[in-house]
């Protein structure tokens, strides 16, 4: 099917299934294939830049990193993680995989699948967090940009379990130290209504990031914000947003520029966009220094 340049493949009843019918087709301006609970054959390397994938259900990572590796054209890839319940033997969510310096990660460079440029990543739902961890680990993708979405159920719930999966969220952050050449980040935290009891915490965030990063978004509807233990920062961000922060104050503004002042470290361009607790005036005054873009 020399001509087709779009393919989808889906999965049924939840289980994966033998998907080998596009084998021997002859797929030469394919651009684009997505794909549901399961992980294609590698019969894809020429001209495919543009991959789609989501998953409910778990599987081995080396597989989907062995399928990547054999995508040489790749250039944006899209990943969802929906509420999959799949912690395999010896993983958790304990803090030890992640630990360790950047420096250590950053000596490794070629196991990292390279060509892709955009990375968009999902997580629905506390319990994919696990997993997700582990794949992460697995695949190293050498990528400049990326989306980073967690979202979570509805929860009017008690403070410490609001806690528990904050804490879930954060150790899901450090895997951002296996992404060692990212330059754009951008966080969604999507709240579903604006009583859900969580919050973020920039300084944490500054912390697990990679170092290369310059550009840093944040998008957190109905979540607090604040400083948290943010004790040094190695990052030297060129560009700052908050956006869609309904909840973002001035206080958690002047405590951000107080830290950076300390630290030392001039940004070059913030920008708070729909953001309603937020004046431009009190921006200017808070970032003196820099480039302003303020939308209401």
């Amino acid at each position: 099917m020399p001509s087709l340049r779009k393919l989808t493949i889906g999965s049924t009843f939840g289980h994966y299934r033998s998907h080998d019918f596009y084998v021997s087709w002859s797929l030469p301006n394919l651009k684009y294939l997505g794909f549901k609970d399961f992980i294609p054959k590698p019969v894809f390397r020429q001209n495919l830049s543009y991959c789609h994938m989501k998953f409910t259900l778990g599987f081995q990572p080396e597989t989907l990193k062995l399928f990547l590796q054999s995508l040489t054209s790749l250039e944006t890839l899209e990943i969802e993680f929906v509420d999959i319940d799949d912690v395999a033997d010896g993983d958790s969510d304990s803090e030890e995989d992640d630990d360790g310096n950047n420096d250590s990660v950053q000596e490794d460079l070629s196991s990292l699948v390279s060509s892709i440029s955009y990375f968009s990543f999902s997580v629905v739902g506390e319990t994919s967090v696990p997993f997700t961890r582990r794949v992460l680990r697995t695949i190293r993708l050498n990528v400049t940009e990326m989306l980073f979405t967690i979202i979570y159920p509805k929860c009017y719930c008690p403070d410490d379990y609001c806690y528990e999966i904050e804490g879930r969220r954060e150790n899901l952050l450090k895997s951002m130290r296996h992404f060692p050449m990212l330059k754009k980040l951008h966080l969604r935290f999507p709240g579903p209504d604006a009583d859900h009891g969580f919050g973020f915490d920039f300084g944490q965030i500054l912390i697990l990031v990679p170092q290369s990063l310059e550009n840093l978004q944040i998008e957190a509807r109905g979540h607090t914000s604040y400083i948290g233990g943010w004790d040094h920062t190695a990052v030297r961000l060129h560009t700052l947003q908050f956006r869609n922060c309904d909840r973002l104050d001035l206080d958690f503004i002047g405590a951000v520029r107080e830290r950076f002042v300390f630290y030392n470290v001039v940004i070059g361009k913030v920008e708070v966009v729909h953001c309603r607790l937020i004046e431009e005036e009190d921006l200017r005054d808070s970032f003196p220094k820099s480039e302003v873009v303020w939308i209401p």
